[in-house]
């Protein structure tokens, strides 16, 4: 698992509005759409060179401007780790494919979508091992109430040279409302021996047994419920760097929590 540990370098450069590019051995951060930062449009590709690391938080904010399918490419030695925060009201739609060019090139992708009201979220990954001994992990939470809907579809394609690939993918989904939608769609295409891949998807609703044992230790059931689906979020955003940015994200994602069982 990759964290964001490792002191920043240097900034990245756009180079022609549409590519970034992360330099040879640099290690960069990027925020789009939280504390104040924009959300980049024009940008389409990112290119990480040899040894270099981007790490990456992502959360889609209201605009008129059409979504763009974004591709990320991973060369030797380098990594990338995004998380991808969609949380409230506001349909969405995150189209992104990761190509690992480079031996020992990996990628770590957290995802995380909480939607209410009306909201649509339409969320693709596509995960291409074209290099030998490279590595992928997707973590993928989804809840949904009210009359939301969730659609996620995480392909992982291992190509004839991508052997020795280590390759992961689960996503978990709650549903909140008897009329909220969530789907989940893992695949693997592979094309070469001497892999590991493993994947998983549930969708369900909260644990009757773990409400019950929580309402023996003396929680209402709002507060029961809410402990779990806290709980249930964390495997994202405890992975979230630097601490000021997680506590944001706790906040909004405690604010949604609480809203849920308020009526």
């Amino acid at each position: 698992m990759l964290l964001m540990k490792t002191v920043i370098k240097k900034t990245f450069t756009i180079a022609d509005k549409k590519t970034m590019r992360v330099a040879q051995q640099e290690t960069t951060a990027l925020v789009e759409g939280l504390q104040g930062k924009p959300v980049l449009h024009d940008v389409t590709t990112f290119f990480i060179e040899k040894q270099g690391t981007l790490h990456h938080v992502y959360s889609p904010e209201p605009s008129n401007e059409a979504t763009k399918p974004r591709t990320v490419i991973v060369n030797a030695n380098a990594s990338y780790e995004l998380h991808y925060v969609a949380i409230g009201s506001l349909s969405s739609e995150h189209q992104l494919t990761v190509r690992l060019c480079g031996d020992n090139a990996q990628v770590t992708i957290f995802s995380l979508t909480a939607l209410d009201g009306t909201a649509v979220n339409k969320e693709c990954i596509h995960i291409i091992h074209e290099a030998a001994n490279a590595a992928s992990s997707v973590t993928q939470r989804t809840l949904a109430r009210d009359q939301s809907s969730s659609a996620f579809t995480g392909t992982v394609t291992i190509s004839p040279e991508g052997k020795k690939a280590d390759a992961g993918l689960s996503s978990r989904g709650l549903l909140l409302s008897p009329v909220a939608h969530i789907s989940s769609k893992p695949e693997f295409e592979i094309l070469t021996d001497d892999v590991g891949c493993k994947h998983g998807a549930t969708i369900g609703e909260l644990d009757d047994e773990a409400l019950f044992y929580l309402r023996s230790r003396g929680l209402s059931e709002p507060q029961a419920k809410q402990v779990l689906l806290t709980a249930f979020t964390e495997d994202v955003i405890n992975t979230i760097a630097p601490v000021a940015l997680q506590k944001t994200i706790k906040q909004k994602m405690a604010a949604f929590i609480k809203n849920v069982y308020a009526k």
